[in-house]
């Protein structure tokens, strides 16, 4: 290698050097918040929600149990019940309000095309 290809090198690596810095991204660095926006942040969060009744052996309801009772699986993987809440049921359910006389059910609704007059 002669002596005029070690000076375009070291030119090339002095150049590099220099500009290195100047072309790198500078990190840590935040944009300065206007008055005006208000920021704005993304999740998602998944409810599921299972009904469970559970009966002894005479079909009574069993009552007091706690989530620590329950192991919930999603395709063999234990899942964690981050909420539980017991209810109690009536035993007969509430009869279905009546309706007032001027509502009327249709068993069948038709299609009725109107046209501009």
């Amino acid at each position: 290698m002669g002596a005029r290809n070690l000076d375009r090198l070291k030119l090339i690596a002095a150049l590099a050097l220099t500009l290195s810095p100047a072309l790198a991204q500078t990190v840590g660095t935040n944009k300065p918040s206007d008055a005006g926006e208000t920021p704005t942040f993304s999740t998602q969060s998944q409810l599921v929600v299972e009904t469970v009744v559970v009966t002894g052996k005479d079909g009574k309801p069993v009552t007091g149990l706690k989530a620590s009772d329950f192991t919930v699986t999603e395709n063999g993987a234990a899942q964690t019940i981050k909420f539980f809440e017991e209810q109690h049921m009536a035993d007969t359910p509430a009869p279905a309000p009546a309706q007032p006389p001027n509502i009327h059910i249709y068993d069948r609704l038709s299609l009725v095309k109107i046209s501009p007059e």
